[in-house]
């Protein structure tokens, strides 16, 4: 596993931005990581919410995925079909952490 370069989580959303946990670099604690805009501009405020959810969750998403990977270490690639979701989260790791490009 790769160390990771994001801000660190916790993220959360706070309206469309993405905020996370940094208090070294920001007055209120908070780092801005993300603005979450649509392609219009009159898109539903609560789409740009759920996009902002989801967001805000990728760093515990990544360490749960991470935690799961690492419990079937052993198994390997070729075998990951007997673990359902095991190649998913695989690949989910590597696109999250720079690794799939």
């Amino acid at each position: 596993m790769t160390k990771a370069t994001h801000t660190p989580g916790p993220w959360i959303a706070h309206g469309n931005f993405i905020k996370g946990t940094d208090a070294g670099n920001a007055m209120d604690g908070y780092e801005y990581v993300a603005k979450v805009e649509t392609e219009w501009l009159d898109s539903p405020v609560d789409r740009k919410q759920a996009n902002a959810d989801l967001i805000a969750a990728a760093p515990d998403l990544l360490a749960a995925l991470q935690r799961m990977a690492q419990g079937w270490a052993t198994v390997s690639d070729e075998n990951a079909y007997v673990i359902p979701g095991l190649a998913e989260a695989r690949a989910a790791i590597a696109k999250a952490t720079g690794e799939l490009q």
